[in-house]
């Protein structure tokens, strides 16, 4: 993970990062493993487009959720969906950065899926949700909103 790396090298802090976390599946996650939009297998098979290893996948370098420390990264904003396989990754990474002194937003978008916020145009609570997460990001970034 770049921003993990980067830390380390004393590389300058990016001021938006956009990490994955997800890369093994729990027994918690068999409730929405099928039938939310992302399931269980797809999940897996972009695991191994990314890295084809599967005993890296708990290495800090390919999940920050891993990295033992979490201290010195960039502010972060973690959106989760309340139906999404990857829900309890996410807001756990927001925990763990929560814990090590670092500025982190988080929200769980209720009722909606994976990818929400590519449902926009069919769907006002996914319109809505798109809308909210935008001027997040443009309070964090410090970008005023253009009509």
């Amino acid at each position: 993970m770049d921003t993990i790396s980067d830390r380390r090298s004393g590389c300058a802090r990016p001021r938006l990062a956009c990490v994955c976390t997800r890369h093994r599946l729990h027994a918690a996650d068999r409730a929405k493993a099928t039938g939310w939009g992302l399931d269980a297998a797809t999940v897996r098979f972009f695991n191994r487009q990314w890295v084809p290893d599967e005993t890296r996948w708990a290495d800090s370098d390919v999940s920050p959720l891993h990295a033992p420390d979490l201290s010195g990264l960039p502010p972060a904003l973690v959106v989760s969906a309340e139906h999404d396989l990857l829900r309890d990754e996410s807001e756990a990474y927001a925990a763990r950065l929560r814990e090590a002194g670092g500025d982190v937003e988080v929200r769980r978008e209720l009722g909606l899926i994976h990818n929400f916020m590519l449902l926009d145009e069919l769907s006002p609570a996914c319109a809505a949700a798109a809308d909210r997460v935008a001027a997040d990001l443009r309070t964090r970034l410090g970008v005023r909103r253009v009509h």
